[in-house]
């Protein structure tokens, strides 16, 4: 008997750092039980598998066929609704097997916001994984991409969650480093009807050879800064992002900071370094995106009237509320969250303000 994690419990494993190998390398399981197991079975498996005694119960599996539903205690037994196209299913050892990245992003689309949604794609498109408590550990390589993801959409035809999964994949972005760096990338480059300030980003984490400051002045040195919204040339500097959290307040690391931006200044590429206030401020977000930063990018200013201001406005506030309030840990629980609700509802009132107000 095969048993395949599905669902959340798959998302758990392919957070789990001691599992990143298996799930690169992709080794194929091709198809899913026709059977669902027994509850013995599951039992004596969840008993003596190295890689089931550590997932959180219920462990969450799949099976083919509509009438292998099951629920039992530690377990339940889903099914795929539809034929699953070829590598969706990644072998973990002789026992087990896991829904690989793009199927269980389907998955999920069932149960997650569109933001969501999107955050998650940029983790499994990315090089973080987020754990229980909040930890982030950091992967070398992406699970998946989103290409990987577009192909796999393509073989499917409309099924269920197809529409909101090519939605968000089309608004994530790939190798960020952080749940906070997938969040700023979104506020800078999503369109204004979202949120956004319609910065186009060229890259995430992309590596730039530059040179050391210290030690030997010729020797190549590589640094990848956060956002990269333009690289250095015939149109001016580079221009990049960093987004520094509470981690960059120690004294070491505002020291290696500061040598990775005086490199990259050397470099011809300019760095701004947004901290977790400024992000929070709508009102300095606002300054140094559309004042300063469209001006370095050789951007159009942004001049709408005044009531299309008061709307943005509150789309931006909505936006950085809804982000503020993914753990990346509960699904569907943010659009909920009355900080969410209030904002929403700031933006009918910013459309229905009259125009002398």
């Amino acid at each position: 008997m095969t048993y395949v994690i599905s669902h959340t419990t798959a998302l758990e494993v392919m957070r789990a750092r001691r599992f990143c190998d298996l799930l690169v390398h992709r080794d194929p399981h091709l198809t899913l039980p026709t059977r669902a197991p027994g509850a013995g079975e599951v039992e004596r498996w969840l008993e003596t598998s190295p890689i089931a005694r550590q997932l959180s119960r219920p462990v969450v599996l799949l099976a083919a066929g509509e009438g292998n539903r099951k629920r039992c205690r530690g377990f339940e037994v889903r099914t795929a609704g539809f034929e699953l196209p070829p590598a969706s299913l990644i072998k973990l050892d002789e026992a087990t097997s896991i829904v690989s990245p793009e199927p269980l992003l389907l998955q999920m689309a069932r149960i997650a916001t569109p933001l969501e949604l999107a955050m998650l794609v940029c983790e499994l498109c990315g090089l973080y994984a987020i754990q229980p408590g909040g930890k982030i550990v950091q992967r070398e390589v992406p699970l998946t991409s989103i290409g990987q993801i577009v192909e796999f959409l393509a073989n499917l035809g409309g099924i269920p969650g197809a529409p909101a999964l090519r939605r968000a994949a089309s608004a994530a972005f790939e190798l960020s480093a952080s749940p906070q760096e997938s969040k700023l990338a979104a506020r800078v480059a999503w369109d204004r009807a979202r949120g956004g300030y319609a910065i186009p980003i060229l890259g995430m984490n992309e590596s730039l050879e530059v040179r050391r400051i210290s030690r030997r002045l010729d020797e190549a040195h590589v640094r990848r800064p956060d956002v990269i919204l333009r690289l250095p040339g015939p149109g001016g500097p580079g221009i990049g992002l960093e987004y520094n959290g509470s981690d960059h307040l120690s004294e070491g690391r505002q020291q290696q900071d500061a040598l990775r931006a005086n490199e990259l200044l050397a470099y011809n590429f300019k760095p701004y370094a947004i901290w977790k206030d400024q992000y929070q401020s709508t009102s300095y977000m606002d300054g140094l995106m559309d004042r300063v930063i469209r001006s370095e990018l050789g951007l159009p200013r942004h001049r709408p009237s005044a009531r299309r201001a008061a709307v943005e406005l509150a789309r931006r506030e909505a936006l950085l509320a809804e982000l503020n309030a993914i753990d990346g840990l509960r699904w569907g629980a943010s659009a909920s969250h009355p900080t969410v609700i209030r904002a929403r509802e700031a933006i009918e009132e910013a459309r229905e303000r009259p125009l002398d107000q």
